[in-house]
């Protein structure tokens, strides 16, 4: 697969930087492969419980220091499911 998540992470499994990503990802179809297996990552990791991902998603908005209260809303959530 050229499109992996070996594609998005370093060496320490960290996300990497913005600067390198371009040099990562050669083409479209390589990111979408990338996207297509984090996407498995997550379906296989929680069984698929739209519970369980919507719980990872609030920690990772927590984590970026986005907009909590409105991923909390019903409004955000009736525009994802």
């Amino acid at each position: 697969m050229a499109g992996s998540y070996k594609h998005v992470v370093d060496e320490n499994n960290k996300l990497i930087s913005n600067e390198k990503f371009p040099d990562m990802i050669e083409n479209l179809g390589d990111a979408y492969e990338a996207i297509e297996e984090c996407w498995h990552f997550i379906d296989i990791l929680t069984g698929g419980d739209k519970e369980k991902i919507a719980e990872t998603h609030l920690k990772y908005v927590e984590r970026t220091g986005g907009n909590v209260e409105f991923v909390k809303s019903i409004k955000y959530w009736s525009k994802h499911w």
